[in-house]
C-alpha cells in the first residue's frame, strides 16, 4: 500500500509538472502569437504615418482628425493586447520557465515599438491640431469680418429714416438693437486678437497671413463704429429737428386758439 501511495503520488507531481509546463508553452505560444500580431500592426500604421503629409486645407484638416479618432480607437484595442503579452511574460518569469529570457528580450522589443508609435501619433496628432487651430481661426476671422461689415451695411441703409418723427423712433430702436448686438461682438475681437498674437508666435512662417486678417477686422470694426456714430449724430439732429417742428406746431395752434 505504502509503495502505490509513494508512486501515486509521484505520477500526481509528474501530471502537475506536464500540466504546468503544457500551460507555461501555450502562455508562450500565445505571447509569441500576440507580439507577432502587435508588431503587424504597429509596422502597418508606422509606415502610414511616416507618409502621411498633414494638410493645411481645413477640410482636409477635419478628414485626417477623423482618421485620427478612428486611430485611436485601434490603439485603445492595441494597448490591451499589449498589456496581455506583460502579463503573460511576467506569469512565466514567475513560474521560472526556462525561456524567460527570451521572452523578456521580446516583451522589451514590443513596448519599445509600442513607444514608438505612440510618439510619432503624438507629433503628427501636435502637428495637425496646430494647424487646426490656424485654420479654424482663418475662418473666424472671415466669419467675424462678414458679420461685421453686415452690420455696417444695415447702419448705412438706415440714413433715410430720419425724415420724419416715426423714422426717428424707429432708427432708435434699431440703434439700440444694433449696439446690443456690438456690445456682444467686442469681447470676441478681444478673444480673437489675443488668439492672433499667440498664434503667430507659435507659427512663424504664416504669422503675416494671421496678423493681416486681424487687422483687416480692426478696420471693418472701426468704420462700423464710424458709420453707428455718424448715425447717431444724424439721430440727434433729427431728433432737435423733429422736436423744434412739434413745438412749433403746438405754438402756432395755441396762437390760432387766442
Amino acid at each position: 500500500v505504502a509503495e502505490v501511495e509513494a508512486l501515486y503520488r509521484e505520477v500526481r507531481e509528474v501530471a502537475g509538472l506536464r500540466r504546468q509546463w503544457l500551460q507555461d508553452a501555450l502562455a508562450v505560444y500565445r505571447m509569441f502569437s500576440e507580439v507577432n500580431a502587435c508588431e503587424r500592426w504597429i509596422d502597418e500604421k508606422e509606415q502610414w504615418l511616416l507618409r502621411m503629409d498633414i494638410p493645411e486645407n481645413l477640410e482636409d484638416l477635419e478628414m485626417v482628425q477623423q482618421r485620427f479618432e478612428s486611430l485611436e480607437q485601434e490603439m485603445n484595442s492595441m494597448l490591451s493586447r499589449v498589456v496581455e503579452v506583460n502579463a503573460i511574460v511576467q506569469q512565466l518569469v514567475e513560474n521560472g520557465h526556462p525561456s524567460a529570457t527570451e521572452v523578456m528580450s521580446c516583451q522589451d522589443h514590443l513596448n519599445s515599438r509600442w513607444g514608438q508609435i505612440l510618439r510619432l501619433v503624438k507629433n503628427k496628432k501636435e502637428t495637425m491640431n496646430s494647424l487646426l487651430c490656424v485654420q479654424s481661426y482663418l475662418l473666424e476671422c472671415q466669419e467675424i469680418k462678414s458679420q461685421i461689415r453686415e452690420k455696417r451695411k444695415v447702419i448705412e441703409s438706415t440714413q433715410g429714416l430720419v425724415n420724419d418723427f416715426g423714422g426717428v423712433i424707429a432708427l432708435q430702436r434699431k440703434l439700440s438693437t444694433m449696439e446690443g448686438a456690438l456690445t456682444v461682438l467686442e469681447p470676441k475681437l478681444i478673444g480673437l486678437q489675443l488668439e492672433a498674437e499667440a498664434l503667430a508666435s507659435t507659427h512663424p512662417g504664416q504669422a503675416m497671413e494671421i496678423l493681416v486678417q486681424f487687422e483687416e477686422i480692426s478696420e471693418e470694426w472701426e468704420q462700423l463704429k464710424r458709420a453707428l456714430q455718424g448715425c447717431e449724430d444724424s439721430l440727434s439732429v433729427a431728433g432737435k429737428l423733429q422736436q423744434f417742428i412739434q413745438d412749433l406746431d403746438s405754438f402756432l395752434s395755441w396762437l390760432a386758439r387766442t
